[in-house]
């Protein structure tokens, strides 16, 4: 069982700490967390799909440049003449 104080942020419309994760583990032995994901995951359609660049990145070895290349400059390090 979680230390009370890991759950003791809660907002006080959701109860009791105790209340919260004794609900959370009832739920999840029931699979109803199973079920959501499957239900939501089978109404997923990806037509379109938008990835906010802010949140990618790329391993360095998965940049597509030739061995030993020397490696990109990051823009937001560059010694510039400013």
């Amino acid at each position: 069982m979680p230390a009370p104080e890991l759950l003791g942020g809660l907002a006080p419309e959701f109860g009791k700490w105790n209340t919260v994760y004794q609900r959370f583990r009832r739920w999840t032995k029931a699979g109803v967390f199973e079920q959501l994901f499957n239900r939501l995951a089978g109404e997923l359609q990806l037509d379109t799909v938008m990835v906010d660049g802010t949140f990618v990145k790329v391993h360095q070895h998965g940049t597509g440049a030739p061995k030993g290349a020397a490696p990109a400059t990051n823009p937001g390090t560059s010694k510039g003449s400013g």
